[in-house]
């Protein structure tokens, strides 16, 4: 029997053969259901070999909504009246995060914005306070979503026990990264990965679907993460939010998003790839993890 195309790429990087970018980008473009079951069913098998069936539950703590940035997808965006800001004490954030451990999660996520109470007074005392709190009240694995920080703050983060430096690109095309996160430097955001992996922290990207991306723009995304070695890799889908520039783009559904989690999963059988639960729900939550999500 006759092989189809999505069939004998799936079959080949099943048996450990790497995908090339045109095999990427052909997975990407899928929009035919029946073809596209055939990489979500090898995604899964790809994931049942490297990790079962388990599904690890991934905990944010949102300690400060304030950002000096003005990124085009965020509804907490510098200037946005309509977002709620908050600085949660760092006993608060402890008591959360003892919380949800007790409540069977397996990883803590600190997120903040690029608070300007840190970011620019160059003081980011505050942010390794809470993560030591958090080290000492805790024996989960710890990660921390800041957005850009110096070399020595994730030295001395690493240095704490946190596990975890999640830093997402949102896309790896530089024109799409532009019209995304406005007047921020791609190599500085990259180079903050690197450094990252070279002080011994695991390390998190993420791309960020329905901006106008295509295939060969995803596909560089994957290409990129999967040469840079993050250990954790994560898509999501834009969901527009009010008073940003992207208010008014088009909602679309997660098809894209579930296509980037499988081809990770083929791609990279061994990082861990999380679910989004906050937008869709169980339903959602299912609909990825048919993907090959964890």
């Amino acid at each position: 029997m006759t092989l189809t195309i999505t069939e004998a790429i799936c079959a080949a990087a099943l048996d450990g053969v790497g995908l090339s970018r045109g095999e990427v980008e052909h997975l990407l473009g899928l929009d035919d259901f029946e073809d596209a079951e055939v990489l979500f069913a090898a995604a899964r098998e790809q994931r049942r070999r490297y990790f079962g069936d388990a599904v690890f539950l991934y905990g944010f703590v949102y300690y400060s909504t304030y950002c000096r940035r003005s990124c085009a997808f965020c509804f907490y965006r510098a200037g946005n009246t309509l977002s709620p800001r908050y600085r949660k004490e760092a006993g608060e954030v402890v008591e959360i995060c003892l919380s949800l451990a007790e409540s069977g999660v397996n990883l803590l996520d600190l997120t903040l914005g690029e608070d300007p109470l840190l970011f620019d007074a160059g003081d980011f005392s505050s942010l390794i306070d809470v993560a030591g709190l958090v080290r000492r009240a805790t024996s989960h694995p710890i990660m921390v979503s800041p957005g850009v920080l110096p070399r020595a703050v994730l030295a001395e983060l690493r240095c704490l026990g946190v596990d975890f430096y999640a830093l997402y690109q949102e896309t790896h095309s530089r024109e799409l990264f532009a019209r995304l996160r406005l007047g921020q430097d791609f190599d500085e955001r990259v180079r903050a990965r690197q450094d990252a992996h070279e002080l011994g922290l695991l390390v998190e990207d993420g791309i960020l679907c329905g901006v106008g991306d295509r295939p060969p723009d995803r596909a560089r995304s994957l290409l990129a993460i999967h040469d840079a070695g993050e250990q954790q890799v994560r898509a999501m889908t834009l969901v527009p939010q009010r008073q940003t520039p992207l208010a008014r783009a088009r909602l679309c559904s997660n098809w894209n998003e579930r296509l980037v989690i499988a081809v990770m999963r083929l791609l990279m059988p061994d990082r861990l790839i999380p679910a989004s639960l906050d937008v869709e729900g169980i339903e959602g939550l299912a609909s990825r993890l048919n993907a090959g999500a964890n």
